[in-house]
């Protein structure tokens, strides 16, 4: 079993109990929290935030879907589903328009501009993934990513990852 690194004590002397330091679930929590944190800054200047980002990357990624799927897939609420796309219609960066084969139902589309911003913003996105694992080098970073997905993928936090997602998928693979 793996010893946790020795965490110094502050200039002023105060410093972690070590029932912290070597508890797993504390530093994926503070890591996380500070990670979001990253996140929602990186995100700010383009006018996003995290669930936009998802939305606006889903659509990209798999094309137009429906509101409702595309709720689904991202593990995000139906009310909470029309905000977002209520905002990012606002904004111009998607649009709902009408299923051809069934004119009750309507698929939530990127814009132009809304991939445009989302490509952008991606580019922000890999510039503060690299800041974040500065420490590590390029095969500690995908053991990393690989780690951390099939923690995830196991189940085991059932909020973390949208329904049907394994390790299996290969989703998450560097190539």
């Amino acid at each position: 079993m793996a010893t946790a690194p020795t965490v110094e004590p502050t200039p002023d002397g105060r410093s972690l109990p070590g029932s912290l330091t070597g508890d797993t679930g504390f530093w994926l929590a503070k890591l996380g929290f500070a990670a979001t944190r990253l996140f929602m800054q990186t995100l700010e200047p383009y006018g996003l935030r995290p669930k936009h980002y998802a939305v606006l990357s889903m659509l990209a990624e798999h094309g137009p879907r429906s509101q409702q799927a595309v709720g689904e897939i991202l593990n995000i609420d139906a009310s909470t589903m029309v905000a977002l796309i209520d905002d990012l219609e606002g904004e111009g960066l998607a649009e709902r328009r009408r299923n051809p084969t069934d004119r009750r139902a309507y698929a939530v589309h990127s814009t132009e501009k809304g991939e445009e911003l989302r490509a952008t913003a991606a580019r922000a996105i890999r510039e503060m993934d690299d800041h974040l694992v500065s420490p590590l080098d390029e095969a500690e970073r995908i053991q990393l990513h690989d780690l951390l997905v099939r923690v995830a993928a196991a189940g085991h936090l059932p909020h973390a990852v949208p329904p049907g997602f394994s390790d299996a998928s290969g989703c998450c693979r560097h190539g």
